[in-house]
């Protein structure tokens, strides 16, 4: 009973998702030019995603180096059992 009703609020939550996003039906004046992002504001975006990255990337790395590279750290954490 439980796998039916959390598959049907899905199915519902899906469909509903769907029909609230159709620009039509929620706003008919809207059209689909209308919704794209303009372009100079799109690059701007991109370039901004583009140097947070450059930026947040090395930390990933030496996070990555500092403890999933780390014999000690991984050899200590296979020796302890379950808690």
């Amino acid at each position: 009973m439980a796998v039916i009703s959390i598959t049907m609020q899905y199915l519902a939550a899906s469909y509903v998702h769907g029909k609230a996003h159709l620009p039509y039906n929620v706003y008919p004046e809207v059209a689909i030019a209308s919704a794209f992002t303009d372009p100079s504001s799109f690059r701007a975006i991109f370039a901004t995603y583009i140097a947070g990255f450059l930026i947040l990337f090395p930390g990933f790395i030496y996070f990555w180096s500092l403890f999933m590279n780390d014999k000690r750290y991984l050899r200590q954490k296979q020796t302890k059992g379950p808690a």
